[in-house]
């Protein structure tokens, strides 16, 4: 589904990543691991078009990425949901909802459609759809920005760091979300720091360290990986 070959990335005279290769298959739940600032974001932001690659070859269901703009991106299937929420503050729950549409020129009659399926599956966002995004909790934002993700209609969802700041029940929640929303076999592209919830749920995972992959496997089989355990579960 998707191919990254070779991928370097600088910023500027920085080169921050190193020959990355990557593959993510249809329905795949894959987890990027690693330390903050190891590299995990600019991978993502690489593959979504929202960072020019310095070489490197980025594939999605056979099609060449590379020099697209993320609009573009986004209309073949790829959504990115960045660090940080980045929610519209001064619109309203709704209509953060409707501007995810906004790639798949959808019908009044489709869009009413989604947004009822999104709102069953995040019941808090349909209490709050006509509040001020900005006014919503840290949790409450997550989700929103997870829920208008979905509305363009994704086959391989790209997630970073979406536990960041989150009390630990909502961090079991947005997990909970995100393992419904791949066994509706939208694949999942997920850089996270909890590295025990990740590669507990991931098919596969990939370890990043300084710029490059150091290691991968089946997720849970990375669990019992001494090298992992000494680095990132303190063990």
């Amino acid at each position: 589904m998707l191919k990254v070959s070779g991928l370097n990335v600088s910023y500027g005279d920085v080169q921050v990543l190193f020959d990355i290769n990557l593959e993510i298959h249809e329905g795949e739940f894959i987890s990027i691991v690693g330390a903050n600032a190891a590299g995990k974001s600019t991978l993502l932001r690489s593959i979504s078009g929202l960072l020019k690659r310095t070489s490197g070859s980025i594939e999605f269901q056979g099609k060449q990425l590379v020099g697209k703009p993320p609009y573009e991106v986004v209309e073949s299937g790829i959504v990115h949901i960045p660090e940080g929420r980045h929610v519209f503050p001064l619109l309203s729950v709704r209509e953060n909802l409707e501007v995810g549409a906004y790639t798949c020129r959808k019908s009044r009659k489709d869009l009413r459609q989604s947004l009822k399926g999104l709102y069953e599956l995040f019941p808090q966002l349909y209490h709050h759809s006509d509040q001020l995004a900005g006014s919503l909790s840290g949790g409450e934002q997550q989700l929103l920005a997870i829920a208008r993700g979905l509305m363009a209609r994704p086959t391989l969802l790209a997630v970073d760091e979406p536990s960041l700041g989150l009390a630990p029940m909502l961090v079991k929640r947005t997990f909970q979300i995100l393992e419904h929303i791949n066994k509706k076999n939208v694949a999942i592209l997920l850089s996270e720091q909890n590295v025990f919830n990740a590669l507990n749920m991931s098919d596969r995972a990939y370890v990043i360290e300084n710029g490059r992959i150091v290691l991968t496997g089946a997720g849970k089989d990375l669990l019992t990986d001494e090298h992992l355990k000494k680095a990132y579960l303190g063990i």
